[in-house]
């Protein structure tokens, strides 16, 4: 007997857990991370993820994971940051645009990056900052935070592309 292969379908999205993670109007949502790669140029991808922390920190996709880099890459790598404090009223915004190599023993190495102040609406007599973080363990990739003259809590939160290449392959 001759079976017909369909393509894998559903009227009402998937999920994981009872989680909804592509609804039946093609949105994906509640992930974590996501990865694009092009099925004929399989030597790179696309990364995007949210990162976030308190005060003075390296930003974390859940409270203790920094971002990881693939060996043998080299990776642009475009985030944004914000910090704002509890009230609202202060706020600091910035861009990065960093060029990063990966070698084959995880380790990272920031080749080049822009940095572009978007908001300094920080309050006077504080000073809040944040710069890459390129030195933790193997393989590892974030954003060192900081804030100074104040005790109130600033909140960081971070979305950042990674595009990846792998030069080995």
């Amino acid at each position: 007997m001759a079976i017909e292969n369909k393509t894998f379908n559903s009227e009402y999205g998937f999920g994981i857990n009872e989680t909804t993670v592509l609804d039946d109007t093609r949105n994906i949502l509640n992930i974590n991370t996501m990865t694009i790669q092009n099925e004929h140029f399989t030597n790179a991808n696309k990364h995007s993820f949210i990162t976030s922390g308190l005060n003075n920190t390296i930003l974390t996709t859940d409270g203790i994971s920094v971002s990881t880099l693939y060996d043998n890459t080299i990776n642009f790598i475009t985030t944004k940051v914000i910090g704002v404090n509890a009230t609202g009223t202060g706020h600091y915004a910035v861009k990065f645009e960093t060029n990063v190599t990966v070698d084959g023993s995880g380790n990272v190495l920031i080749l080049g990056e822009l940095k572009t102040t978007i908001k300094d609406a920080i309050p006077s007599g504080q000073n809040w900052s944040v710069s890459s973080y390129g030195s933790g363990g193997p393989r590892e990739y974030s954003y060192s935070t900081n804030r100074g003259g104040t005790t109130d809590t600033i909140k960081w939160v971070a979305y950042t592309e990674v595009v990846s290449i792998d030069w080995s392959a």
